[in-house]
């Protein structure tokens, strides 16, 4: 008898195209090392991009981003009704920087000194700002946004004239 597979087609097309863009990530990471270590001038500086995951539970919506190497402070988080904005940016001292390259002399050096990001997530969901809270712990930012309380639709009927 034959093996046979069921096959969701979203589903598997989304995993070919996070595949492909995590295949494209590495190859602009590995041409950007090539090119400062043949081109010192050239800074490889903002990445640009965090993943995420959005929960969706009964009272709350929880978000969680990887920030690797991102402090509180470096972190900005705005929440409006129905999305949420999380930014960050890491800058190195420009002096600290200039010693760095006198004393050190890298075999590797693959880190970079600046990074930053912007994410905007729509909700999908009604949610109450003021009461959101956010921990950072192991380079993952978690943000917990409790949901608006469920409004009574209003239906009117409009006359046609």
């Amino acid at each position: 008898m034959a093996n046979i597979t069921r096959r969701d087609p979203v589903f598997d097309e989304g995993r070919s195209l996070l595949s492909l863009q995590r295949n494209m990530d590495k190859l602009f990471d590995e041409l950007f090392r090539w090119s400062e270590s043949m081109w010192p001038f050239v800074e490889r500086g903002d990445e640009g991009y965090i993943y995420v995951d959005i929960i969706d539970k009964e009272k709350d919506i929880v978000v969680k981003a990887n920030v690797p190497g991102f402090r509180e402070e470096d972190i900005n988080i705005e929440v409006a009704e129905d999305s949420l904005i999380i930014s960050g940016k890491i800058e190195e001292d420009t002096d600290k920087k200039e010693k760095e390259k006198e004393e050190i002399r890298y075999i590797l050096k693959e880190r970079p000194q600046k990074m930053a990001f912007e994410r905007v997530i729509p909700l999908g969901v009604k949610v109450m700002p003021d009461k959101a809270k956010a921990t950072l712990k192991n380079g993952v930012l978690e943000i917990t946004i409790p949901k608006a309380e469920a409004t009574e639709k209003k239906t009117i009927k409009i006359e046609v004239e």
